[in-house]
């Protein structure tokens, strides 16, 4: 407790008396300690007096590092995108757009939420390999890069699967054939091509007569479509059954329309 409170005082006194380069070096010492907000209270308090100075871009750089170990991304990553713009030339270039980039890479959310900071983190990454291609990150940024079109993958799934859960399956079958379109290799490809066939199913059991006969047709379409590519699946029963439906009412109403053709041509005397 003793040597607790004389840090504190130490801090304190030092905050109200030092000298700039006293609580610049003091800054520079807690950061290694990894006392990181007295490192970022002492550097913001003295970045003012060294503006101009050989110190201004570590000062900046390494107020953002403590805000970066402390997984405040949001003021890391401005005081880095900061840097970058500011100090073209500094030999801390690289690291500062290194972590400017993790930091965005490290605050995006999970895939059922918005995910425009994802798409952030993917551009500066990308943006990151091609400026420092041969980087010692670029493994790490790639990997980085993989989990957050995963990511995308996954909310473009959800995205689509939610029109489905409340029953709107025109909508549905749209969103899922875009989601497809626009990540041929997702995960959930099997499902979405299921659930295209069970959408467009319940779509049209549930239409006015006048639609049906094309909505089983575009059943008949997704079935075809789904068994070229999942011959095995486990859906396969299910949408067999589906297929059955669609295919015992379009024949149902093919014969309807032959007797109401026969029956045109009696009443007209042909």
């Amino acid at each position: 407790m003793a040597l607790l409170a004389a840090g504190c005082s130490e801090y304190t006194q030092l905050m109200k008396t030092g000298t700039p380069r006293q609580k610049y070096d003091a800054a520079v010492d807690y950061l290694n300690a990894g006392k990181n907000q007295r490192a970022i209270d002492l550097f913001e308090m003295v970045r003012p007096m060294f503006m101009g100075l050989p110190q201004e871009d570590s000062i900046l750089y390494l107020t953002g590092l403590a805000y970066y170990r402390l997984r405040n991304f949001e003021s890391s990553g401005s005081l880095f995108d900061e840097f970058r713009k500011t100090f073209g030339r500094s030999p801390l270039l690289e690291d500062a757009e290194f972590l400017y980039t993790d930091g965005l890479f490290r605050s995006s959310p999970p895939p059922n939420r918005d995910q425009t900071q994802t798409i952030r983190a993917i551009i500066a990454i990308e943006e990151y390999m091609q400026r420092y291609p041969r980087s010692k990150n670029i493994a790490e940024m790639q990997a980085h890069l993989d989990e957050l079109e995963d990511k995308l993958r996954e909310k473009a799934y959800l995205n689509a699967k939610v029109y489905y859960d409340i029953g709107e399956y025109k909508a549905a079958t749209v969103a899922l054939r875009n989601a497809l379109d626009e990540y041929p290799d997702s995960d959930h490809r099997e499902e979405m091509l299921y659930l295209i066939v069970k959408a467009n199913h319940m779509l049209a059991s549930n239409s006015v007569a006048k639609l049906q006969r094309e909505r089983f047709m575009n059943v008949q379409g997704a079935y075809y479509n789904f068994m070229a590519e999942y011959p095995e699946s486990r859906y396969a029963k299910e949408v067999q059954k589906m297929l059955d439906d669609a295919s015992a009412y379009l024949e149902r109403f093919s014969d309807g329309e032959k007797k109401n053709t026969s029956t045109s041509n009696t009443e007209d005397g042909i």
